[in-house]
């Protein structure tokens, strides 16, 4: 399927094609740039809505609890299990510490889609315990999550902003 759309990295009415059908979701993919985005995304109401993360989490976990009992109560099992018995690795933090410059001393990092803030939270308290002063920054789609950051993030002189990733990145 041949389509034309506005291409999200140019900005420019581009030829698509279908890259993949999700139920009622369409993803295509920019003939010019490669780029594959959502061809028919809805909008941001019903999206802060019905599709934010901790509704649509809590529906899909509902989902297959019911339809698939036994596979759902093994995953759950697995999954307390392995953060008990493995430690659980910030593997940013570890691409921050690889590529920083020594001399810098006082960082300011952004998490686009940061639901709650517990990992910048975890990356501000990491930094600490090394001498560096991190300020962490935030864009969360989900009103009720970016509301949960910002409280978390104040702390640190940080703060949240409540938008999607491209018209966040303006504040």
């Amino acid at each position: 399927m041949q389509k034309k759309l506005i291409c999200p990295i140019t900005g420019v009415e581009t030829n698509t094609s279908l890259f993949e059908q999700r139920g009622e979701w369409s993803l295509v993919e920019c003939q010019s740039t490669g780029f594959v985005f959502l061809a028919n995304p809805p909008d941001y109401d019903k999206l802060e809505k019905e599709f934010a993360w901790e509704v649509s989490f809590e529906k899909e976990r509902e989902r297959r609890r019911k339809q698939e009992p036994i596979r759902s109560k093994f995953s759950d099992w697995f999954k307390r299990t392995r953060l008990r018995v493995f430690k659980k690795r910030n593997k940013l933090f570890d691409v921050l510490l690889k590529n920083l410059n020594q001399e810098r001393t006082k960082l300011k990092i952004l998490d686009i889609g940061c639901g709650g803030g517990r990992f910048m939270v975890d990356v501000q308290s990491k930094c600490a315990d090394l001498g560096l002063e991190m300020k962490p920054f935030g864009i969360e789609v989900s009103k009720e999550l970016a509301s949960k950051a910002n409280r978390s993030f104040q702390q640190f002189s940080g703060s949240v902003v409540f938008d999607n990733a491209i018209d966040g990145t303006r504040h």
